[in-house]
C-alpha cells in the first residue's frame, strides 16, 4: 500500500509540512509506504482554461504537475494538506486541483481510458484515476 502526501503550503517546515510528516511517520509505522511531495518545491503551472483538454493525450503544459499526477494516479491514498488562506486552499495546492481537471474530461467517442495519460505514456494506470473532485468533497467536508 502506498500513501501520497501532497502539501500545498509555501512554506517548507511550517506547521502544514510538519503535521502531514506526523501522519506520514505514522503510517510508515504500520507498514505503509509514504511519500511527500511539496509543491512549492516544484513548477505547477496554472491551468490554461481552454477546455480543449479532451482533444489532447498529454496536457499542454510541461512542468511537473505531469509526474505529480502520475503518483497520484498510483498511490492508493492520497493526503492533501494546505494552509488556509482567506477561506481557501493555498495558491499552490488550488493550481495543483486545477491542473487534475485534464484526468475528468469527457474522452472522444471510441478513445478509452488508458489512453490519456498525464504524462504522456500509455497503457493506463496502476490502479486508474483518483476519485472524482465531488466525491473527494464530499468526504472532506461530510466524512464520507
Amino acid at each position: 500500500m502506498k500513501l501520497l502526501a501532497i502539501v500545498g503550503s509555501p512554506r517548507l517546515n511550517g506547521n502544514t509540512d510538519y503535521l502531514t510528516g506526523q501522519a506520514l511517520e505514522e503510517a510508515a509505522r504500520l507498514g505503509v509506504e509514504t511519500e511527500k511531495i511539496i509543491l512549492s518545491q516544484h513548477k505547477v503551472e496554472p491551468c490554461l482554461g481552454h477546455d480543449d483538454c479532451a482533444s489532447f493525450d498529454t496536457c499542454v503544459l510541461k512542468d511537473d504537475a505531469a509526474w505529480i499526477l502520475e503518483s497520484l494516479c498510483e498511490a492508493d491514498g492520497v493526503i492533501l494538506a494546505t494552509p488556509v488562506y482567506y477561506y481557501n486552499a493555498s495558491a499552490q495546492m488550488k493550481a495543483f486541483i486545477d491542473r487534475n481537471y485534464f484526468l475528468y474530461t469527457p474522452r472522444p467517442e471510441g478513445q478509452s481510458e488508458s489512453h490519456r495519460h498525464p504524462a504522456g505514456g500509455r497503457g493506463g494506470r496502476a490502479r486508474g484515476y483518483p476519485a472524482h473532485p465531488e466525491e473527494i468533497h464530499r468526504g472532506v467536508l461530510h466524512g464520507r
